[in-house]
């Protein structure tokens, strides 16, 4: 399981690196950083996460953009840089050696494929840079890779100074913090063949060294075909994302669920799925499912792949848009974290849900059944119809509407 970290909105370890911040203002800095993090880890391994991703923390724009804020960290200047308000070098490495110290690991997030708007990189080496066009025709493989993402410079990846820059600072955070992976942002914008090569670069200095890509695309032929020959080990599920939201939040048909499953041959061989319900750039799942948010995490932590969490939705952090819904962790105990360990306690006791193969089992327009199949067998039941009987396992249930049903009740699941 993954823990999601945005750093400026988590913990504020250290109060001496803060520069100006303003907690009223949720497009504002406040204050977060590594030693923040470092601090709570207990709480982190309290939801049952063993992965902490940590969004950007190099060099970057700190003031506003057009009235977007900067505190995310995704508008990098340097990457071969710490940012000074998230801490040092050393911060860093300490928390590496935490995670790993309590068996844990730590992925970073790597911006190769832009920088930051009216940002000095730009200004100084303009040749790096490909022409400042936006993206407009999304089909257009050329102008995907070339254009620009919301207006930021694109750098030109296929230029040997610009991968040289780009490698040897990656090789630098691989030296110095040790962390075990990289989540890559924006990969569906960069060349594959750039990405094959930072790969091979990078597991050169590390062999069990993992990349985790983020292609944003509800297709999952178009985001097979992003990853293919990137030599990515992983890539966020974003085609099961939208489904489980049309699913458990829209309440639109389970087929859906299983329309996605079906496709997870396209991938290539080898490459995990890592599954997630929200993130910094999408909608908090309290707030989109409401009353159904439940559902969907007893799915999340049920279907193939590897759950990620979004800091706070333990906490039941809510908001529609950026930056709603990037708000302040708020710690403490809460019935829910508890909820979410015991469901990740039960995926990593059985071999089935953890690691199990996905086999379809039945599907009409309100039922979803499929198992997953290791030493174990456990079913899983989606049904948004009426209620409703399934025989299976040499035993029977009825689901009620809405009612997710997995394995005959190893999470504790409430009837609608």
């Amino acid at each position: 399981m993954i823990y999601f970290v945005l750093v400026d909105r988590f913990a504020n370890g250290d109060p001496g690196n803060d520069g100006t911040i303003d907690l009223a203002d949720p497009s504002a800095f406040h204050g977060g950083d590594v030693r923040g993090v470092l601090a709570h880890l207990d709480d982190i391994q309290a939801t049952g996460a063993d992965t902490v991703w940590l969004s950007p923390v190099f060099e970057m724009r700190t003031t506003p953009f057009f009235g977007f804020g900067a505190f995310h960290g995704y508008w990098v200047e340097d990457l071969s840089r710490m940012e000074p308000r998230f801490g040092t070098i050393a911060d860093l490495r300490a928390l590496s050696d935490a995670l790993h110290a309590r068996g844990m690991k730590l992925y970073l997030d790597v911006v190769y494929n832009h920088v930051a708007p009216d940002g000095r990189l730009f200004h100084d080496r303009p040749d790096w840079f490909h022409p400042p066009h936006p993206i407009e025709h999304w089909e257009d493989p050329v102008e995907v890779v070339q254009g620009q993402v919301h207006g930021l410079p694109d750098l030109a990846q296929e230029k040997e100074e610009v991968y040289t820059f780009l490698r040897d600072a990656s090789l630098g955070w691989i030296r110095d913090v040790a962390p075990d992976g990289f989540r890559v942002d924006a990969v569906r914008h960069m060349p594959v063949s750039f990405l094959g090569r930072m790969a091979g670069d990078l597991r050169a200095a590390d062999p069990d060294f993992r990349l985790l890509g983020e292609v944003f695309e509800g297709d999952p032929a178009k985001v097979a075909a992003a990853v293919a020959g990137g030599g990515m080990d992983a890539v966020f599920d974003f085609p099961l994302h939208f489904a489980m939201l049309d699913v458990f939040c829209d309440r639109q048909s389970p087929g859906a669920l299983g329309a996605v499953l079906a496709q997870d041959e396209r991938y290539p061989a080898g490459t995990e799925l890592v599954t997630f319900l929200d993130n910094h750039d999408r909608p908090r799942i309290r707030t989109r499912c409401g009353v159904h948010e439940d559902e969907a995490l007893d799915f999340l932590f049920a279907v193939r792949g590897t759950p990620s969490l979004t800091w706070g939705t333990e906490a039941g952090l809510v908001g529609e848009k950026e930056p709603e819904n990037r708000g302040d962790m708020v710690f403490g105990d809460t019935e829910l974290r508890r909820a979410i360990a015991a469901r990740a306690a039960a995926r990593r006791a059985s071999p089935a849900l953890s690691t199990g193969e996905t086999r379809a089992v039945y599907l009409d327009p309100t039922l979803f059944v499929f198992a997953r199949v290791a030493s174990d067998t456990k079913w899983v039941a989606v049904n948004t119809g009426e209620t409703r009987e399934f025989h299976g396992d040499r035993k029977s249930t009825r689901l009620n509407s809405s009612h997710l049903v997995i394995s005959y009740a190893v999470f504790c699941l409430k009837k609608k």
